[in-house]
Order: structure tokens, then sequence, then C-alpha cells
């Protein structure tokens, strides 16, 4: 068991001995006071990898030492023997240091250690369950030993398995879709920039020949009307000294007169002035005609210009989607439909995250009911020094944390705890509760751990239950919990 562990200058701890008993010790505080600084220390006494952002500020090397006793881990002593450090008695001492510098240091039992040699000496001497480790439980060794002597587990197994799956599933599922992200996402990116190239030019079926024809009309304006004025001067010019440039209507008029005369004289001639007065209104309405169609040409350069640029960006598109424009607007729909397709995937990925987390945290939960049911169980077996669990209480409350705190009361009949909780029900079972408390002294701030007493831990569990501020019945519910935990466990 875990007798002592002594931190110098580890974050917000500048010097802290904290003394553990056999049973169930129990460690609560605020958020914040520095209980994940314990975990991060013991953590480096089983071998893990040294990180400088762990020093006290200002201060040039952090110091953890831990004093284990080894009677009930003879697996451990042997382990001591094999590895060539000194086994006279049945304790050890793992001391690190970490240096600013990165000149970090190991000591077991007063001899200088390598990591790698740390690591394979405590193997089993404490089993760390967290919201997120659940070291022993995910190693395959451990499965099989635990398997062998646990056997009544197939319901919670199953229930387990289920989750399990259910999780694989998605994140087979999301590592498919996920290879493809990238190009997919280099592919929804061209999508949007065609689709608002499409939607941008707002074409409409038929509006190229339109435009050919309106084109055709403006580029001919000029001669159209040139025409248009030569045929008109050719009926209207009333220069008689010039029989070459005398108008239609000036000849017929003359030609009318004429032919009136002669009607006079001769009623044969009446069908021929009346042809010819019919010929003359016809012309001139021909030539009142032709001067509302001379009003009518349009000579409009700038609109030309817009047309000929419309045409142009048609004819930019056809190259790219389709030889008409029913082809082209075909094209936006499918590509429409493809983008549509490609935004549910990156939906369904973003689903898939979700239900993983949910998947997840159901495995999680599962598998600390399933390890703590299993420790229960196993416990008075052996095979494990100390049992560390840091906050798998979380998300629970009520009685399920009473019963909790009752479990894990009784794993620590046959083995050493250590619990980091936010519980007052998991508190109440503690056979050694300390409080992990903060202060500030200037500017600097300092976290100190207490042993408490009886007044002291039902203090602390009524804050616990009520807040900060004790009040008598705070207190009084501290006392019932207290009560009920030791009935619960008599």
């Amino acid at each position: 068991m875990l007798e002592l562990i002594r931190i110098k200058n580890i974050a917000v701890i500048d010097f802290a001995e904290v003394p553990f008993r056999p049973g169930l010790n129990i460690l609560s505080g605020e958020t914040g006071a520095g209980k994940s600084i314990i975990i991060e220390a013991i953590s480096l006494l089983l071998g893990s990898r040294a990180n400088t952002d762990l020093i006290r500020s200002h201060c040039d090397e952090a110091v953890v030492e831990g004093l284990f006793d080894l009677d009930t881990l003879p697996l451990i002593q042997q382990r001591l023997e094999r590895l060539g450090f000194p086994a006279d008695s049945s304790q050890l001492l793992i001391k690190r240091t970490v240096h600013c510098k990165g000149k970090h240091r190991i000591f077991v039992n007063g001899e200088m250690a390598t990591l790698a040699t740390l690591q394979e000496l405590c193997e089993g001497l404490v089993d760390l369950c967290g919201q997120h480790e659940h070291q022993s439980l995910l190693k395959p060794s451990t499965q099989l030993e635990l398997l062998d002597r646990y056997g009544n587990s197939i319901q919670a197994a199953e229930v387990f398995g289920n989750h399990f799956r259910k999780w694989r599933t998605l994140r087979e599922e999301q590592t498919a879709l996920s290879h493809a992200e990238t190009e997919r996402l280099k592919r929804e990116d061209f999508l949007k920039f065609q689709i608002e190239e499409l939607r941008s030019a707002k074409l409409s079926p038929g509006e190229d020949q339109d435009l050919q024809s309106e084109k055709q009309l403006l580029q001919s304006a000029e001669s159209r009307v040139q025409t248009a004025e030569s045929v008109r001067q050719t009926l209207e010019s009333s220069n008689f000294g010039n029989s070459e440039e005398v108008g239609a209507l000036n000849l017929l008029q003359a030609a009318l007169t004429k032919i009136r005369t002669l009607a006079q004289l001769d009623p044969k001639t009446i069908p021929i002035r009346d042809i010819l007065e019919r010929a003359l209104l016809e012309t001139e309405a021909a030539s009142q005609e032709l001067s509302r169609y001379l009003n009518s040409i349009e000579v409009d350069p700038e609109r030309l210009e817009q047309i000929q640029d419309r045409l142009s960006l048609i004819a930019s598109l056809r190259k790219k989607y389709g030889q008409t424009l029913p082809e082209i607007l075909a094209a936006l729909n499918v590509l429409e439909h493809e983008s549509e397709n490609l935004q549910k995937t990156s939906e369904r990925l973003a689903q898939i995250a979700a239900e993983l987390e949910s998947t997840l945290e159901s495995v999680k939960k599962q598998a600390r009911q399933l390890m703590l049911a299993i420790r229960r169980i196993i416990a008075d077996r052996g095979g494990i020094g100390v049992y560390l669990f840091d906050e798998i209480d979380a998300g629970i409350g009520g009685q399920t944390a009473f019963q909790v705190g009752k479990k894990l009361k009784s794993v620590a009949k046959f083995n050493q705890v250590l619990c980091i909780t936010h519980l007052p029900q998991v508190a109440s079972f503690a056979d050694h509760h300390l409080s992990v408390r903060k202060r500030s002294e200037g500017k600097r701030t300092f976290t100190e751990i207490v042993a408490l007493v009886t007044q002291e831990r039902k203090e602390e569990l009524a804050r616990m239950l009520g807040g900060p501020k004790l009040t008598r019945k705070s207190l009084e519910n501290a006392s019932e919990l207290l009560e009920m935990a030791g009935e619960g466990t008599s």
C-alpha cells in the first residue's frame, strides 16, 4: 500500500506531505484546489513521462517521493531483487526529480533508475481508474486474467459489448468517411464555385436565340437606316427640275391630275383613274410606314456590347457544361444534387461525432461500473497494491452515488483504495478523509492537504452538500449521511 507521498514545487503545491492509511482514503476539495496534482504526482512515481510544465513557477526543480509497503505484494519485492535494487525491507521508496533544464532523475530505494525500469517495476503496484483511464481493463493480459478469476459477468459484459460494438461500427464509418474528407472538401468547394457560376448567370431557355436576333438587328441598324432613308427619298422627292430626282408620290400625283382630265373627256379612262388613285393612297401609306420604321430603328452601341458580353458568357458556359442552354440548365441540377449529397456526408460526419461521444460515454460508464464490480469481488484475491479512483463517480448522484461509495468501501476491505470525489455520498464511507484546499498569499497560490478528524470531516461533508457556508441544516444532513454510511457497511 501507499503509506506516504511527499510533493515539492509541483504546480500550486509548494510542499505537501500526504499520509495514507489502509482502507478507503478519500480526497475531496473544490474544483481547482489541486486534487489532480496528486494524481500527476502518483503517475510520476509509476513511470509517466516528466513534463517541465509541472514545475511550480519561479522554481527550478520539482520533487515527488512515494513510500510503499510491500508486505502484501511479494511480486513487487521479487521484481526489486531481479532488477538489482536493494530489497532488504518490505518498503519501496521511489523519488523523482523534474528539472526545468530537463535534467530529470529517478531513484528507487536510493539507487538511480531509468524510466523503463521504473515502469516495469511498478506494473500492478497502483491501478488508476479515472473518467478517461481504465488502464488494466484495457490491457489484454489483464482482461484474460480477470476473465479467469471472475466468471459471473455475462449480463454486464453483454451490455458493455453492445455499447462497444456500436462505438466500433460508428468509428469505422467515421474513418471511412474521413479518409475521403480532403477530396470531398475540395470537390465541395469546386461544386460551390460551379453552382454559383451557373446561378449568377441566370440563364433562361431560348435566351441565346433571342440575343442573336437582337444582335443582328443592332449590328444592321446603320445599314437599315440608310436603305430606308433612300426608299423614303425615292417616294417623297419633289425636285421637278431634275426628273431623275422626282419622287414616286409626285409622279403619281402628276399622272393622276392628267388622268382625271382625260377621264372627263373619255369615260373609258375612269378605271385607269381609279387605279392611279388607289396607287397614290397605297404609296402615301407606304411612305408613312417607312417614316415610322425609320423612327423605330435604334442605334445603341452600349446595348450591343451588353449582348455581345452575354453571348460570350453563354459561349464560355457551353464549353464547360453543355452545347445548348437546356443542357447547361440540366448540368446545374446535377451539380446541385451532388452538392446536397456531399453536404449530407458532412452532416453525417457531424452526427457520427455526436453519436461517438455519447456511445463512448456509455462505454466508459459501463466500463467503470464493470471494473468496480470485478474489483469488489476479486479484491480479496490480491494482485493490485493500490486502487486509485479519479472521480469515477462523475455524472451520477443520489442513491447511485451512495451505492458506488458502498462498493468502494467493500473493495477497501482487502486493498488500499484512494478515491478523489466531489460527492458527499461517496466521501461519507471514508476510513481516512483528506481535504485539498487552496489559499492565496499576495500574488501566489498555495495548495495544502489536511487530514480531517471527526468534526472537520462533518464540516467538509456539509460543504460538499450545501456550499462553502455551513448551516445547521447542512451539518445535520452531513451527520445523517455519516450514520447511513456506517449502517451501510455494518
